[in-house]
């Protein structure tokens, strides 16, 4: 199974090729089948973070990070590297090892005129 952009699905619909294969006969399962395996794939958070070993951030930028000693504090914060590669954590002042990490999220669309 592969998650799909259901805006983007409508949208295509929307189309007058989508519209066209929607109102045809025999050939519109081909004709939809198409459109959606055409829709981008929704990619899953899990599938986001990413291995400190296989990649590092930039220094000094923003990211989420996975703390492996998060005993009292939860385990993903906002942290970034520093030239040393210790990943610094500013809402606790503290380092903390970091095992996986990814960028950081954009954040809501609408209600602000973006």
């Amino acid at each position: 199974m592969r998650p799909i952009d259901a805006d983007a699905l409508m949208n295509a619909f929307r189309t007058n090729e989508g519209a066209a294969a929607l109102n045809h006969s025999v050939r519109t399962l081909f004709d939809v089948d198409d459109i959606i395996k055409a829709q981008p794939t929704v990619v899953d958070v899990k599938d986001v973070w990413i291995n400190i070993d296989d990649q590092q951030p930039e220094p000094f930028v923003s990211v989420l990070g996975y703390m492996t000693d998060a005993d009292q504090f939860p385990a993903v914060r906002e942290c970034y590297i520093v030239n040393n590669g210790s990943f610094y954590f500013p809402a606790l002042n503290e380092f903390h090892p970091v095992s996986h990490w990814m960028p950081m999220p954009e954040g809501p669309k609408g209600g602000d005129g973006k």
